[in-house]
């Protein structure tokens, strides 16, 4: 299967990412980047209203061009008496800022809104949208497996959008990768460079990741003895994963999509070894990272 190519567009709206060297994205690359991206067959944009101003740029440039699917933001409960109307107003200004009549995917950016006494109130409101065709698909965006063990049984979304890298393969050993597609959940992999972290070389690497130094090295002799880019390598392992259908990344110029794109078109195969997988979420999970 064909695996869809979606635009992640954090970095148009913040100074996002371990090796981001360019701070946010100026509007004029924006422009650019989103001309390349639709010359070349990327349909689908990935924002969140936690990206900063990313909805309201897009809202300017995307011109009826791409479907969009954004993220509903975290829900402070303590200053939100009426959870209903907020839902309503953080999707109707979503579609206002964004200038567009409908959403792709509709994700929850934070899904422990589920596992508050608030979720079937959040849920159902949603679900009003998707009804009208609003929305087209309800979605979780997940951070880690942990997520996926506490979703209520009466939730149903269409897509998940998850973590997965030649790093972090929780996913997929602890079955969630099978069972998801099994349900006919689309899955949607992010953080394929693992936030820039797998591309970097061993001297830029933040100290932080020290502790993992032979981890590490494995890494580079796995790109030194395939003679391959630490880009190509992400890419050709998430295109091994047949039952992931999407792929949601972020650059921050159009030469780097440009890049992208060529290496998701290889047909180059490699054999990825299980000893560059890890379980320690200190590593795998960037939330957890201490960088300063």
């Amino acid at each position: 299967m064909l695996q869809q190519l979606t635009l992640g567009t954090v970095q148009f709206g913040l100074n996002y990412g371990v090796s981001n060297s360019v701070g946010k994205v100026s509007p004029k690359e924006v422009e650019s980047i989103l001309d390349f991206a639709y010359e070349n067959g990327i349909s689908e944009l990935d924002t969140a209203v936690a990206y900063g101003d990313s909805e309201i740029i897009l809202g300017k440039l995307i011109n009826g061009r791409f479907k969009v699917s954004t993220k509903l933001p975290k829900l402070d409960l303590e200053n939100q008496k009426n959870v209903r109307e907020w839902t309503i107003s953080q999707i109707e200004s979503s579609l206002d800022r964004l200038n567009v009549n409908q959403i792709e995917t509709l994700f929850l950016h934070d899904v422990s809104i589920l596992f508050s006494p608030n979720a079937s109130e959040v849920y159902e409101t949603i679900q009003d949208f998707v009804s009208k065709g609003v929305i087209r698909k309800f979605g979780l965006s997940i951070y880690s497996h942990h997520d996926l063990e506490k979703i209520p049984s009466y939730v149903h979304y269409n897509r998940i959008q998850c973590p997965i890298n030649v790093f972090d393969r929780s996913l997929e050993s602890r079955g969630w990768i099978d069972s998801l597609h099994k349900k006919g959940i689309e899955i949607q992999a992010r953080s394929i460079f693992l936030q820039g972290i797998l591309l970097m070389k061993k001297e830029a690497r933040p100290k932080y990741f020290s502790k993992w130094s032979g981890l590490f090295e494995k890494w580079d002799k796995a790109i030194e003895r395939n003679q391959i880019s630490p880009t190509l390598f992400c890419i050709l392992f998430i295109k091994s994963l047949e039952k992931v259908s999407n792929v949601v990344f972020g650059v921050e110029s159009k030469n780097q999509l440009s890049e992208i794109i060529s290496h998701f078109k290889e047909n180059r195969t490699l054999q990825f070894l299980d000893e560059l997988s890890s379980d320690d979420e200190d590593l795998i999970f960037p939330f957890r990272w201490q960088l300063k």
